[in-house]
């Protein structure tokens, strides 16, 4: 009986593994429009002017492979907040950051912006999101820094 039962879970396993369809779209890592005003509470934690945003988790190889890529360069630009909803990621994640770099921990901040995925980051600035995208770790210093300039096009990130 054990051996059917086996052999009956594989052919399962292997027929989802077949015929798994294509992905068709997409997701958007934060799915909050450009435009949208944050609340005035999570705005009084953020830097004046023009901050990024990237939500990490401490447990995801990316987010980790973007905060070494984040050291190696020296930082960023412009402010940059690391955000996370896990207490206990300074801990387990700050020594990848520069010492500059700052976490916050905020579930607010995820569930007002909706991140859906991370690494994704959002500029903020005047208490507006400017701009979301997802990160690699390979956008240059210009990209990052577009999405803060008055007439750089949203779609500055997503193009790098």
């Amino acid at each position: 009986m054990k051996l059917f039962a086996s052999l009956a879970l594989i052919s399962v396993v292997n027929l989802a593994w077949h015929v798994r369809p294509a992905p068709t779209a997409v997701l958007d890592p934060i799915e909050v429009t450009p435009g949208t005003p944050l609340a005035p509470e999570l705005v009084a934690s953020l830097d004046a002017g023009c901050t990024m945003l990237v939500f990490f988790d401490p447990g995801c190889p990316f987010c980790e492979r973007l905060a070494e890529a984040h050291r190696e360069r020296g930082g960023t630009p412009l402010t940059t907040r690391w955000v996370t909803n896990d207490p206990l990621a300074g801990g387990r994640f700050g020594y990848l950051l520069p010492d500059d770099a700052g976490i916050l921990i905020s579930r607010d901040l995820f569930k007002e912006l909706r991140v859906q995925a991370v690494p994704a980051a959002a500029w903020i600035r005047d208490g507006k999101v400017v701009a979301t995208s997802s990160l690699r770790g390979t956008e240059s210093d210009e990209a990052l820094l577009a999405p803060c300039v008055d007439d750089a096009p949203d779609a500055a990130i997503a193009a790098q």
